[in-house]
C-alpha cells in the first residue's frame, strides 16, 4: 500500500531490467532535444550578425506562421502516437502498423491545405507585402508539407519506442537548418535563409524515411479517422494551449510595456524552454511505455508507478537545474549580455513556476491513456485567462514590469499543475484532500524554491550577482543536492545489477 493509499502492488512496476534501457532511452531523446536547442540557438545569434534587425524579424514571423501550421492536422498524428503502443501492447502488430499511415497521411493532407492556403494569401495580397515576407511565405507553403511529414516520422518513430531513431532525427534537423540558413544568409541574405530552409526540411524528411522504414500506403477507413479525431482534437487543442500559456507572455508584454521589453524578455523564455526540455525528455520516453502497458492491462495499476515515478525524478532533478540558471544565467548576462540585464529578477521568478509546469509535465500521458484528455482543456483555457489577469494586475495595476510578468506565469503554472494533477489522481481513486496534500508532497521542492526567490526579493538581492543573491541559491543546493544523490545511488546499484 502506497503512501497515498492506493495499493500499487496490484499494478506492474518497472522491473530492474527495463532500467537501463529507461535510462538509455532518456539519455538518446534529452541529447537530441538539447542538440536540436543548441542549433536552434547559435543559429538565431549568427543570423543577427549577418541579416538587419527587420529582416532577423521577417524570420521571427515566418517561425510563427510554421509553428502555428503544425497543428492543421487536427491532432490525427498525435493520436496515432497513442494508438501505436496501445495495438502493440494488446499485441495487434498488424493494427500499428497501419497506425503509421493514417498518421502521415493526415500530417500530408493537412500541410498541403496549409501550403494552398498560403499561396492563395500571397497572390491576394502581393502588392501589399513586403517582399522578403512574400517570398518567406511561398516557403513556407513548402517547408509546412515538409515539416508535416517529419513530424509524423517522428511520432511513429517514439511511438514504437526508437527513441535513438528519433534522435538522430532531431540532430539532422537541427544541423541541416544551422548550416543551410547561415549558408543562405551568407550568400543570398533574407531569401537565402528560407532557400536553405528548404533544403534543411528536404534533406531531413529523406533522412526520416530511411530511419522510420517503409510506409505502407492503404484506403483510409473513416470509422477509423473519426476516432481518430476524436483522440486527437483535444489532444491538438491542449498542445496548442499549452503552446499560449506560456507565450501568452510576449502578447502581454508587447500590449503592455513595448518592444524593447519584449526583447529583453526573450531571455527569460529562452531560460525556461532549456528547463523545459528535461521534462519534455523525459515524457517522451515513458509516455509510450505507459501506452503500451495500458494497452496491455487496461488498468489504472497497471500504469502507476510510470505515471508517478517521472514526478519523483523531475522533483529531484529540476531544482539542481533551476538553481544552476539562477546562479549562471544572471552572471552571463552580466558579463555578456549587460543590455539585457533586466532580465535578470525575472529569469529566477520565472524558472519556480518552471519548477511546477515541468513537473506537470510528468503525468500527461496519463489522461491520454484514459481518453480523458479532452478534461485538461477547460483547465488550461481557465489557466491562459488567469495568466491574462494577473499580468493586467501586477503590471497595469502594481507596475512591476517584467517581474510581474514572470512572477503571473509562475503562479499560472503552479495553479494549473494544482489542478492537473488533482484530475489525475483522481482517476486513481484519490479524493480531492488526499490529492491536494500528495501534490504539497511531492512538490515540496518548488515551495522551497519560492521561498528563496522570495527572501532574495524582499532584499533586493535578485536583481543582482552578488555573493547575498547567489547565497540564497547555494543554500537550496545543500536542500536538494543530498536526497537527489542518494535516489542517484540507489537507481546506480538498481541498474548494475540489472545489467549483472
Amino acid at each position: 500500500m502506497s503512501d497515498d493509499g492506493f495499493d500499487a502492488s496490484l499494478g506492474v512496476t518497472v522491473s530492474r531490467k527495463a532500467l537501463p534501457r529507461i535510462v538509455r532511452d532518456m539519455s538518446m531523446q534529452a541529447g537530441g532535444l538539447y542538440f536540436s536547442a543548441a542549433a536552434q540557438a547559435v543559429r538565431v545569434l549568427i543570423l543577427a550578425s549577418l541579416l538587419a534587425p527587420s529582416e532577423l524579424g521577417t524570420v521571427a514571423l515566418i517561425a510563427l506562421v510554421l509553428a502555428y501550421s503544425q497543428y492543421c492536422d487536427l491532432g490525427i498524428a498525435l493520436a496515432v502516437g497513442r494508438q501505436i503502443p496501445l495495438s502493440l501492447g494488446a499485441g495487434k502488430d498488424h493494427e500499428a502498423l497501419a497506425w503509421r499511415w493514417y498518421g502521415l497521411a493526415a500530417k500530408l493532407m493537412g500541410s498541403v491545405s496549409v501550403g494552398l492556403v498560403l499561396v492563395v494569401i500571397v497572390t491576394a495580397k502581393w502588392s501589399e507585402l513586403n517582399p522578403g515576407v512574400r517570398f518567406g511565405l511561398l516557403t513556407v507553403a513548402v517547408v509546412a508539407v515538409l515539416q508535416g511529414v517529419i513530424m509524423a516520422l517522428q511520432v511513429i518513430l517514439a511511438a514504437n519506442q526508437r527513441f535513438g531513431r528519433a534522435a538522430i532525427l532531431l540532430v539532422t534537423l537541427g544541423t541541416a537548418n544551422l548550416t543551410a540558413g547561415v549558408a543562405g544568409a551568407a550568400v543570398n541574405g533574407l531569401r537565402g535563409v528560407f532557400i536553405g530552409q528548404v533544403i534543411a526540411y528536404s534533406a531531413t524528411v529523406v533522412v526520416g524515411f530511411v530511419l522510420a522504414g517503409r510506409i505502407v500506403a492503404s484506403p483510409l477507413q473513416r470509422r477509423r479517422v473519426w476516432m481518430l479525431l476524436k483522440i486527437g482534437v483535444p489532444l491538438a487543442a491542449l498542445i496548442f494551449a499549452g503552446y499560449n500559456l506560456v507565450n501568452i507572455d510576449q502578447v502581454m508584454v508587447v500590449s503592455l510595456l513595448g518592444r524593447e521589453d519584449l526583447g529583453i524578455y526573450a531571455l527569460v523564455l529562452y531560460g525556461g524552454s532549456a528547463l523545459y526540455l528535461l521534462p519534455s525528455a523525459l515524457a517522451a520516453v515513458i509516455g509510450p511505455r505507459l501506452l503500451r502497458k495500458f494497452g496491455e492491462f487496461g488498468t489504472a495499476e497497471s500504469i502507476y508507478e510510470l505515471t508517478w515515478r517521472p514526478v519523483k525524478i523531475l522533483a529531484l532533478a529540476m531544482p539542481i537545474l533551476i538553481v544552476a540558471l539562477c546562479v549562471l544565467g544572471p552572471l552571463v548576462i552580466q558579463h555578456f549580455l549587460p543590455a539585457y540585464s533586466a532580465a535578470i529578477a525575472p529569469l529566477r521568478i520565472y524558472s519556480v513556476g518552471m519548477f511546477f509546469l515541468g513537473l506537470n509535465l510528468g503525468v500527461s500521458t496519463t489522461l491520454v491513456a484514459f481518453n480523458k484528455h479532452a478534461r485538461n482543456v477547460p483547465i488550461m483555457a481557465l489557466s491562459i485567462g488567469l495568466n491574462v489577469a494577473i499580468d493586467l494586475a501586477f503590471v497595469g495595476l502594481l507596475h512591476w514590469g517584467l517581474m510581474g510578468i514572470a512572477l503571473g506565469s509562475a503562479l499560472t503554472y503552479f495553479v494549473y499543475w494544482m489542478a492537473h494533477t488533482t484530475l489525475v489522481r483522481w482517476y486513481f481513486h484519490q479524493t480531492p484532500r488526499t490529492a491536494l496534500l500528495m501534490n504539497l508532497k511531492s512538490g515540496w521542492q518548488g515551495f522551497v524554491l519560492a521561498a528563496l526567490t522570495l527572501a532574495a526579493w524582499a532584499t533586493g538581492a535578485i536583481e543582482t550577482t552578488t555573493l547575498l543573491s547567489c547565497a540564497f541559491y547555494f543554500f537550496g543546493l545543500l536542500v536538494f543536492l543530498p536526497p537527489l544523490l542518494v535516489t542517484a545511488m540507489r537507481r546506480g546499484h538498481a541498474i548494475r545489477d540489472a545489467g549483472a
